[in-house]
């Protein structure tokens, strides 16, 4: 809240700057489909609807992209706008480290597998995202970006300062998860990484999966980390909240719908998620004009993280016993707790089964 205080009139003039350009264009892309005469391309981010983002949101930057592959139509929010993109970045890492086993033996070994697996589902990052990231090296990310149609993303050796736009991520996640995209992944990478993004954790599975009709299936990374680094424009040396989730939306025929979505200026990572949702709801709703009756997230139990908060009075909110503490954490980032974060309950809100983590590895440290 102290971080969205201290230049407010700023914050106004930057969401005035953020809100006002948008743009809804017929790519002709090789994978989009024919439908037809007409327009097929509506548009999410009328006028009154970014004057509605600007009234309720105005305090964060938010940069959003849509890519139909049914017509090839584009919808863009404030296109120009390039955030660090947190853990939504994961995604990309997933498909070059998919890549760099292509190149050795054509699939994942064992051990990468499991730390592709603790990086999506969780979305841990020390060791298993270190490590991957490591092993891909930033030439390697470049590469894989390059090949599908996103050459200038800004990789660093430091994964989570990644600068994109929402447009360079859409490309990257058809390429990843979408058979018919441009990209260099072989189909059956491109099934191995809908598998693994399947199996996001419940409490997770939020961000673009709103704009998701009956029926659909959404594979999305999302990302949710404060940053108060120098790197962080345009709230550099502030601690925000970066919120983000990137992905494609899957028909039962196998269409597909990129959307990307990256926020940043949150005091909170719930109020990131949000802006967020509120953004991908309109996207959903021009595209299908229908929204999914229920979804995973729906069933989670979650707190946010307050001054003063501990793990004990954390699982005491979400009216777990103490040991759960550590389940709790895992499926939380395996981070923090951080004052803004989101901490959920291992198991959704419909059952009384135990943890449904995977068994964890000992670990040294004293809060769990």
């Amino acid at each position: 809240q102290v971080a969205l205080s201290v230049d407010c009139k700023g914050c106004l003039v930057m969401a005035g700057r953020i809100l006002m350009v948008l743009a809804t264009t017929v790519m002709g892309l090789p994978f989009a489909a024919d439908v037809g005469g007409g327009d097929p391309c509506g548009t999410a981010f009328t006028e009154s609807f970014q004057a509605e983002l600007a009234a309720e949101f105005g305090h964060l930057a938010i940069t959003a992209a849509v890519h139909d592959t049914r017509t090839g139509c584009e919808m863009h929010l404030a296109p120009e706008l390039r955030l660090t993109t947190a853990s939504a970045i994961k995604l990309h890492l997933l498909g070059a480290t998919l890549e760099r086993h292509e190149q050795r033996s054509g699939e994942l070994t064992a051990t990468d597998l499991a730390r592709a697996e603790r990086m999506m589902h969780y979305s841990h990052n020390s060791p298993p995202t270190s490590e991957l990231y490591v092993l891909a090296g930033v030439g390697g990310m470049d590469a894989y970006g390059a090949a599908a149609g996103a050459p200038d993303i800004d990789h660093t050796s430091i994964y989570g300062i990644t600068r994109a736009s929402a447009v360079e991520l859409n490309y990257v996640a058809l390429a990843t998860l979408h058979d018919d995209a441009p990209g260099s992944l072989t189909t059956a990478s491109r099934a191995a990484a809908r598998e693994i993004v399947a199996g996001v954790h419940h409490s997770q599975q939020w961000g673009i999966s709103a704009a998701v009709p009956d029926g659909w299936q959404a594979l999305a990374k999302n990302g949710f980390f404060p940053c108060a680094s120098q790197n962080c424009a345009p709230f550099a040396g502030i601690r925000t909240w970066r919120i983000a989730s990137t992905g494609v939306l899957l028909s039962p025929e196998g269409d597909g719908v990129a959307i990307s979505i990256l926020t940043d200026g949150a005091s909170t990572q719930q109020d990131g998620m949000d802006a967020l949702e509120h953004v991908a709801r309109a996207i959903g709703m021009a595209l299908f004009g229908d929204l999914a009756s229920d979804r995973a997230v729906d069933d989670a139990s979650c707190t946010t993280v307050v001054s003063g908060d501990t793990p004990t009075s954390i699982v005491n909110r979400l009216g777990l016993p103490a040991p759960e503490w550590a389940d709790v954490r895992w499926v939380s980032g395996n981070e923090g707790p951080l004052i803004g974060q989101l901490m959920c309950a291992p198991q959704p809100l419909a059952t009384t089964a135990a943890c449904i983590c995977p068994a964890r590895p000992v670990r040294s440290d004293p809060a769990q």
